[in-house]
């Protein structure tokens, strides 16, 4: 990937900084991992993972005058799909994947 490819990636992720921002804010733990993937040319597939398998991302509607909630809202509104995956057995889980998925265009 040529160096203005990797710069135009970037411009199409920065948006989705806000699921690492969310996830060191509410997760449990001394760390988080982070993943970007291209799955296809056309999308690019971007996660966050934490340890903290019960605390899960629920979108709401802040206050206009609220500093913050907005974090799911500009997920939501800005990639084509997102969800969570609860990671581990279901009878003692360790943590969680928050992702989204978005659609490039060529050349981005």
């Amino acid at each position: 990937m040529a160096p203005t490819d990797i710069t135009r990636l970037f411009r199409r992720l920065l948006p989705r900084q806000q699921t690492g921002i969310d996830a060191v804010r509410h997760a449990w733990g001394p760390s988080v991992r982070v993943v970007v993937d291209r799955p296809a040319d056309d999308r690019v597939y971007v996660a966050v993972i934490d340890r903290s398998p019960h605390q899960l991302p629920e979108p709401r509607t802040p206050e206009p005058d609220e500093q913050s909630g907005r974090g799911l809202l500009l997920i939501e509104t800005l990639s084509d799909r997102w969800g969570y995956d609860i990671l581990g057995p279901a009878s003692r889980p360790w943590g969680k994947r928050c992702w989204a998925e978005l659609r490039v265009k060529d050349g981005e």
